[in-house]
């Protein structure tokens, strides 16, 4: 609600913060409570919220509730393991404040699961649906200005272009200074795939160097094609 991240803008760690204040209480039961606010001077941007954590039954529990612009936005979330693999869920309900008799609400809600094999191998999956999303066509204005291919941060209450949307991220290190990694998104209904292969190498002390490829495909109605592949390097410093 705060501060979403895009995934396609691989520098997402050094993404601007926010301007909010922030107040946290912890209890001696591992439990929290916060309450964040993000003044705007129009009434229309305001963001502000409250969130309760605590674990039960080996997991770990969220429910928020707060106003988002000019929506009110309710949410839980859970994070915990199936067997040996990390499970996590989150759900986010937003309404128009001034329109509680309309219908026109938007729900996201998401799904994952991680695992990591012998030799370091980490797959993860998830589902992700957006009651806001296209699920038949998408045109190419849409593709431009969505989370896809824009690195601009998407709504938090529109976070893809299609209503469902299938990822799966795997990555493994290659050698020991060697890091190879593979993310695809498709979303059925709308044909659209992205994938985004990168290698890292740590080149010194606190020294990487990466070397990032997205390419974004989309049925426009006639055929499958590609709408653009770019290729990016980056040289980090850590200090």
């Amino acid at each position: 609600m705060f501060n979403t991240f895009n995934l396609v803008d691989f520098d997402y760690e050094e993404r601007s913060g926010s301007d909010a204040i922030r107040a946290q209480r912890f209890f001696k039961d591992y439990s929290s409570f916060e309450l964040a606010i993000a003044p705007s001077k129009y009434d229309s941007t305001w963001v502000g919220a409250g969130m309760c954590r605590f674990n039960a039954w080996t997991y770990d529990f969220q429910a928020l509730a707060g106003w988002w612009n000019e929506d009110v936005a309710v949410g839980v979330g859970w994070a915990g393991n199936l067997k040996t693999a990390g499970f996590k869920r989150e759900i986010t309900y937003f309404h128009p404040q001034e329109q509680w008799q309309d219908t026109s609400g938007a729900l996201s809600t998401s799904l994952s699961v991680d695992y990591v094999f012998k030799g370091n191998l980490y797959i993860m999956g998830g589902l992700l649906f957006s009651s806001l999303g296209a699920d038949t066509t998408l045109n190419f204005a849409a593709l431009a200005n969505s989370a896809i291919v824009s690195t601009t941060p998407p709504s938090a209450k529109f976070l893809m272009p299609a209503k469902y949307s299938a990822m799966l991220s795997v990555s493994k290190p290659i050698t020991a200074l060697v890091n190879g990694s593979i993310v695809a998104i498709y979303s059925p209904g709308v044909n659209l795939l992205f994938v985004m292969p990168s290698l890292s190498v740590a080149v010194a002390n606190n020294w990487d160097f990466s070397v990032f490829a997205q390419s974004s495909m989309l049925d426009n109605g006639n055929s499958f094609r590609n709408y653009g592949t770019a290729i990016f390097a980056r040289l980090k410093w850590g200090f």
